[in-house]
Parts: C-alpha cells; sequence; structure tokens
C-alpha cells in the first residue's frame, strides 16, 4: 500500500490527469442523465382525505366516511381499502388489484366517484384524492 502511495506521490500529473478524466466522466454522465420535474409513477395504492371541520370521530365515520365507502365498494379494481379516522378528518387507503395491467382507469373512476359521493354530509369541508 505504501508503494501505491509513494508511486503516486512522485507522479502528480498522472493524479491530476485521473482526477480530471473522473470529474469529465461525471459531468457526461450528469448531462446524459434524464430528468424529469413531475415522473410518472404508478403506484397501486391511493389516498382519500377528508376534511370535516369541528366533527367527532363517530361523526367523521357515519357522515363522510361510510357514504365514501359505499361509493368505493361499487368501484370494479379495488382490492381493498382500511380508514383512519380522527377528531375533523378521516384517511383513507384504498389498495388497487395488483392484477390489473393498467390501473389508470381506475384510478380515474375513482376521482370520479369521489366528486360525487351521494349521502355525504354537507359539512365536510373538503375530499381530497392523493396518489
Amino acid at each position: 500500500m505504501r508503494k501505491i502511495f509513494a508511486y503516486f506521490a512522485h507522479h502528480r500529473i498522472l493524479v491530476n490527469i485521473i482526477v480530471i478524466l473522473i470529474i469529465l466522466g461525471g459531468v457526461f454522465a450528469l448531462s446524459t442523465l434524464r430528468q424529469e420535474s413531475m415522473p410518472s409513477t404508478d403506484s397501486d395504492m391511493m389516498f382519500i382525505s377528508v376534511s370535516y371541520p369541528g366533527a367527532a370521530p363517530l361523526d367523521v365515520e357515519l357522515n363522510a366516511v361510510v357514504p365514501i365507502e359505499n361509493e368505493l365498494q361499487s368501484i370494479v379494481g379495488i382490492d381493498r381499502y382500511t380508514s383512519a379516522i380522527l377528531e375533523n378528518l378521516a384517511i383513507i387507503k384504498v389498495e388497487l388489484d395488483q392484477d390489473l395491467d393498467n390501473t389508470q382507469p381506475v384510478k380515474d373512476e375513482i376521482y370520479r366517484s369521489m366528486e360525487n359521493v351521494s349521502d355525504l354530509s354537507s359539512d365536510v369541508e373538503e375530499v381530497l384524492v392523493l396518489i
């Protein structure tokens, strides 16, 4: 190991050339790297966030989560969903069927159905669908 260090200590120009080649290789690799500001991802999971200000967890469940879950039951391509209910809000995790080749139609159907949930309380402030 000492011989290697001694060799490079005596041949400084060789060390500088190696460092410059490494830097040029990094710059070249960085310039050819494909970058996207919003990369496309195909996740088999979606989240639905429900904001219901001033409501107790039981009210959130009965007046917001149950109607949303009823809508989700009618959508083909959903494997399962679970709900977490807190005071003033609920989060529903929707897992899509992994056997589907294209999950986008199911996601589109979830988006559309969340815009027009029947029996949803008028006090619900916001229903957000997140990927």
